[in-house]
C-alpha cells in the first residue's frame, strides 16, 4: 500500500470515528424539500458504512388541530389522518424516548417561500382537495383562473404551515426559533437548547450552502443533495403548469408574506422578488 493510500485510509477512519451516531430526526412542514435531505443523509452514511436511524415526519404535536384544519379544506382528509397515525406518532415516540433518556438529539428542519410551499402542497394533494378533478378536467372546467380560484379559497390548511414552528418546535421542545435572528446570507441557522440541536435550512439554499451545513452538523466527510419527488411525475403536473400561467392575487400574497414565517426567514428584497414572481407568471420556471 502506498503512502497516499495509507493517508487516505487513515483520513477515512478518523472521519468515520467523528461522524454523528445519534438518531437523526427530519422534522418539517410538508413540501419543503425534505425528501432530498433524507436521501442525501442516508447516502452519506452508507458511504462511511455507518448505520444511523433517520426518522422523517411532519408533526409531533397538536394532531387534532391539524386534522381540524385539513377537514375544512380537504374533501378527503383521511389520508392526512392516516399518515399522522402511522408515521408521525411513531417517530414522535422515538424522539421523546431519546429526550427522556437524556440522549443528544439532532433535528433537521426546513423552510421555504411560503407561497411556493402552499402551491406545491395544493397540487401534491390535489385529488384530496378536488376529488372530482378528472371529471372537471374532461369538461374543461379547470382553466388557470379556475385553478387559482380553488387554490385561493383554501385558507385553513395553510395555517398549519404559518404556525408550524410554534406548534411543532416551541410547544414540544421549548425551542423558539423566532427569538434568534436567521442568517439569510448563508441560508441556515443552528439552534440549541439542552440536549436538542436543531439545524434549520432554507430550501432555496440547499444546493448553495445546505450541503456544507449538513456535513458540518452531522460531522460527515461529504454530503451531496439528491433530487427526489420533484412533482413532474405526478398526474396533476400539467394542472400545476397551467396554474403557473395565472397571477396570484395581491391580497393573497400580502396575507401570506406578512406572516412571521415569511418575514423572519426572508429579507424584504427576497419577498419582493417572490411577489413579482407570482404576480408575473412564467410557466417555464
Amino acid at each position: 500500500m502506498t503512502i497516499t493510500n495509507k493517508i487516505h485510509d487513515l483520513k477515512q477512519q478518523i472521519q468515520k470515528r467523528l461522524a454523528n451516531r445519534n438518531p437523526i430526526f427530519i422534522l418539517q412542514m410538508g413540501r419543503v424539500g425534505s425528501n432530498s435531505v433524507v436521501a442525501a443523509i442516508n447516502q452519506a452514511y452508507r458511504a462511511v458504512q455507518i448505520n444511523v436511524p433517520v426518522y422523517h415526519s411532519h408533526y409531533i404535536a397538536h394532531y387534532e388541530r391539524i386534522i381540524e384544519r385539513a377537514s375544512f379544506d380537504l374533501n378527503n382528509y383521511h389520508n392526512a389522518k392516516r399518515d399522522i397515525e402511522n408515521i408521525d406518532t411513531k417517530n414522535r415516540d422515538e424522539l421523546f424516548k431519546c429526550l427522556k433518556a437524556q440522549k443528544p438529539v439532532k433535528i433537521i428542519s426546513l423552510v421555504r417561500d411560503p407561497v411556493a410551499r402552499n402551491v406545491s402542497t395544493f397540487f401534491y394533494a390535489f385529488p384530496e382537495f378536488v376529488p372530482e378533478w378528472k371529471d372537471m378536467e374532461s369538461q374543461n372546467l379547470l382553466s388557470a383562473s379556475a385553478l387559482n380560484a380553488i387554490f385561493e379559497s383554501k385558507r385553513q390548511f395553510i395555517q398549519t404551515a404559518f404556525n408550524w414552528f410554534d406548534e411543532q418546535v416551541k410547544d414540544t421542545l421549548g425551542l423558539d426559533v423566532y427569538t434568534v435572528s436567521f442568517d439569510t446570507s448563508r441560508g441556515w441557522q443552528v439552534y440549541k437548547k439542552g440536549q436538542v440541536e436543531l439545524l434549520l435550512l432554507r430550501m432555496e439554499d440547499l444546493y448553495r450552502t445546505g450541503e456544507d451545513a449538513l456535513r458540518r452538523f452531522l460531522r460527515l466527510p461529504q454530503i451531496e443533495m439528491v433530487k427526489v419527488n420533484t412533482g413532474e411525475e405526478r398526474e396533476t403536473y400539467e394542472l400545476y403548469r397551467r396554474f403557473l400561467t395565472y397571477p396570484i392575487s395581491q391580497e393573497y400574497l400580502n396575507m401570506t408574506y406578512s406572516t412571521r414565517l415569511a418575514r423572519h426567514f426572508y429579507t424584504d428584497e427576497e419577498i419582493e422578488g417572490f411577489i413579482q414572481r407570482w404576480r408575473n407568471p412564467n410557466p417555464a420556471r
